[in-house]
């Protein structure tokens, strides 16, 4: 946010080309944040991901990074068809930095294992609660190869009964896990524990009083 002019220089010469672009610090209750996505340089067709972690960065971030790429990439409207923003819901603590920026280097990384952005964020401080935005339009296929179609997206509307489903198709593999039946390895083991029963009353211990007649306390007194 203060930054001086050569930082501001120097940072748009690094993002022309960047692949990733990774802020750890303080958010400053959305000042720095916002101040980071209104800099840099972008040229046509540079994909980019951007990690901004700090904290509450997702309810911080506005769209200067996608404007400014719509800007330069005609047919990317909103911006996010060469622009990812990983943000987080959460805090992010200072200690854990470290550890999530290697988590989102070693992911992309690895080249001869293809991973998702679930799976790289599973290396990160789960208290963070880190999400991605602009994803919905990425047609990357893990491995290469695929071929992408294009969907014009799905708006429907109406009401369903209680035990009525209706299903929607697209071109996109959904991210959910597939399903399947536990086999008897597979399932926790569940203990069952004694049915209840009243305690017993835990017994008193008993207490003994001694009472002294006047003549004993003044025999006491005067030794």
């Amino acid at each position: 946010r203060t930054a001086p002019a050569s930082f501001n220089a120097r940072y748009e010469e690094l993002t022309v080309d960047a692949d990733l672009i990774v802020y750890n610090g303080h958010a400053g209750l959305g000042a720095n944040i916002r101040a980071l996505a209104s800099k840099g340089q972008w040229q046509t067709g540079q994909y980019a991901i951007v990690f901004m972690n700090g904290c509450d960065t997702y309810a911080y971030i506005d769209s200067s990074l996608a404007d400014a790429h719509s800007a330069v990439n005609p047919d990317d409207p909103n911006g996010t068809k060469y622009l990812d923003i990983v943000t987080n819901a959460m805090p992010s603590f200072f200690h854990s930095m470290p550890g999530a920026t290697m988590a989102m280097i070693s992911g992309l990384l690895a080249h001869d294992d293809p991973r998702t952005y679930e799976t790289i964020f599973r290396n990160i401080d789960a208290a963070e609660v880190v999400l991605v935005s602009g994803e919905e339009d990425n047609t990357y296929v893990p491995g290469g190869g695929g071929n992408p179609v294009d969907w014009e997206g799905l708006s429907e509307s109406g009401t369903v009964a209680a035990d009525q489903e209706h299903r929607f198709e697209t071109p996109y593999q959904s991210p959910q896990r597939e399903l399947w039946e536990p086999q008897p390895d597979e399932w926790l083991t569940v203990l069952r524990v004694a049915p209840y029963a009243p305690r017993r009353p835990r017994p008193t211990s008993e207490s003994h009083q001694l009472r002294l007649s006047s003549d004993e306390m003044d025999a006491l007194a005067t030794g």
